[in-house]
């Protein structure tokens, strides 16, 4: 998932979607 940095968006949810992409990412 690419977040553009012109468009932040402050939601909760996206910052967890974010760890658990994260995670992914690091477990691979």
């Amino acid at each position: 998932m690419k977040v553009r940095p012109s468009v932040k968006p402050l939601c909760e949810k996206c910052k967890v979607i974010n760890r658990n992409v994260n995670r992914r990412l690091s477990e691979k």
